[in-house]
């Protein structure tokens, strides 16, 4: 039962099936540093414009916050690479090269109608060009 090509049922799971995961020697994950959403008292207070694509409306992190368990989940780095044509729209809108770019996620607090909500929070960043793109995969509450 099961196993290669000719011998039983082959459900496609097979070594050169291009289906099976190769090890390539980097991570599948990389976790980052926490980092903090300042006050409005100037260049510390750097916040963001994050999108619900539920819904279409922007939200902005809760002054004060800190964004944390953040990791890299594709891209510069990672096992996972990101798709060419989002590399390179990336590269053209914001700068950087396509190569550099990474998605990434953490956890945030977002002041969402009045109240203050967890959300897990994607975004992509690139060394010189920043943080970009910030949207909610999925509300915590």
């Amino acid at each position: 039962m099961g196993g290669g090509v000719g011998r039983g049922l082959d459900f496609g799971n097979t070594w050169g099936s291009g289906r099976l995961p190769i090890d390539t020697g980097e991570p599948d994950t990389i976790p980052e540093a926490d980092w903090h959403i300042g006050r409005s008292l100037g260049a510390a207070a750097m916040n963001y414009d994050i999108k619900d694509p539920r819904t279409g409306k922007t939200y902005r992190f809760v002054e004060g916050t800190t964004i944390s368990h953040v990791e890299v989940f594709a891209g510069k780095g990672t096992r996972n690479k990101l798709r060419p044509k989002v590399a390179a729209g990336l590269s053209e809108r914001y700068g950087g090269r396509p190569r550099d770019w990474k998605h990434v996620k953490g956890l945030g607090t977002i002041e969402a109608g009045g109240r203050f909500r967890t959300a897990e929070v994607h975004w992509f960043e690139e060394r010189g060009a920043g943080r970009v793109e910030f949207k909610v995969k999925r509300w915590l509450d």
